[in-house]
């Protein structure tokens, strides 16, 4: 078999696309596997975080489980891990009445959600 080497760049394209464009969610798993296996295999890090947050021009909402789309966005590189500052410019870019901003690495967003100054411990 042909062994194909791609550079780092072009990996997260490949990355990029392959989660993010008109895929059913079991297709998405297989997808996922695939790329963290490559992951392994290479020793690349992926540093991500799914974040959420609350914004005082949108209506209040009381369920957690449903968060509104629009108030959440992933974050992915594998260049460096993410920072408060990164953060904040991605969820600004969103909206300038954010607050409450939460992150969580778990790429489903389904556990782990914490305060964004607890999880950079300030």
């Amino acid at each position: 078999m042909a062994t194909v080497t791609i550079d780092l760049e072009d990996f997260t394209t490949l990355a990029g696309y392959a989660e993010n464009y008109g895929i059913s969610i079991d297709q998405y798993r297989v997808v996922r596997d695939f790329l963290e296996g490559l992951e392994r295999t290479n020793s690349i890090t992926r540093y991500f975080l799914y974040v959420r947050w609350r914004d005082r021009a949108r209506p209040v909402f009381e369920n957690r489980d449903d968060w509104p789309p629009t108030m959440t966005t992933t974050l992915a590189r594998y260049t460096s891990p993410w920072t408060y500052e990164d953060v904040i410019a991605a969820v600004a870019a969103y909206t300038s009445n954010y607050f409450s901003i939460q992150v969580t690495e778990d790429r489903t967003g389904t556990v782990g959600w914490t305060d964004l100054d607890t999880h950079f411990g300030r």
